[in-house]
């Protein structure tokens, strides 16, 4: 067996540390390490197409993006409540809170 298997799955489950994706549920941040109070994970690839990245801070997200390749309905969970969000569909607008 090639050592590359156990690479792969070391991967796997630090990624579940940040980021889970079970169909159309994409939960955030579901087992974060209390020294990890801070970070930024850029350019997953989620299931089905598309991206998303983020940022948190004091264990609280402070910024995602979801790049979509096709229409499709997800949710969104996170380990907090989230008191507000701005949604906005393209980069250059200013979008809804």
């Amino acid at each position: 067996n090639s050592p590359l298997v156990l690479l792969t799955e070391g991967s796997r489950l630090i990624r579940r540390l940040f980021f889970q994706q079970n169909g159309d549920q994409i939960l955030i941040l579901p087992y974060l390490l209390p020294s990890l109070h801070c970070g930024r994970l850029i350019d997953v690839l989620l299931e089905g197409g598309g991206r998303l990245s983020f940022e948190w801070t004091k264990k609280t997200i402070r910024r995602l993006i979801l790049y979509a390749e096709q229409d499709q309905e997800l949710t969104l969970k996170f380990r907090s409540n989230v008191r507000s969000y701005r949604l906005r569909h393209h980069l250059k607008d200013k979008g809804e809170r």
